[in-house]
């Protein structure tokens, strides 16, 4: 049963990071914390960043999606150099935003999280 009261605003969600190692990749998985978008603003954001294909700003587009979906992530799932807890804040957000891998999960986790298995379907 569907109940509205179920409903939040934000949600988490484990992306997956492929990092580059020894000819492979390493599977990292981070649990994250999407905000919950209304339907039009959703549907808008994900063609903005569907479209950002030989763009020359897409890296502005991609940070204006990282904005509006990233609300953080669960304590313990991501290290600083130094072995600590990363806490989620502009400063280590920015710091792992530069990191492409970090940035491809991140959106390849919005859409599986709001698309599902309309995204593994074929036409």
């Amino acid at each position: 049963m569907f109940k509205l009261s179920d409903v939040t605003d934000t949600y988490p969600w484990t992306i997956t990071i492929m990092m580059p190692h020894n000819g492979s990749y390493k599977k990292l998985p981070v649990k994250v914390n999407f905000n919950r978008l209304p339907h039009d603003e959703r549907v808008t954001l994900m063609e903005r960043i569907q479209s950002t294909n030989g763009v020359e700003h897409t890296e502005d587009v991609e940070n204006d999606f990282f904005d509006k979906v990233l609300a953080g992530w669960h304590d313990g799932q991501i290290k600083g150099e130094d072995g600590e807890d990363l806490e989620f804040n502009e400063d280590s957000k920015r710091q792992l935003l530069a990191i492409s891998e970090f940035r491809q999960a991140l959106i390849d986790g919005y859409f599986d999280s709001v698309a599902g298995n309309k995204l593994h379907q074929k036409n």
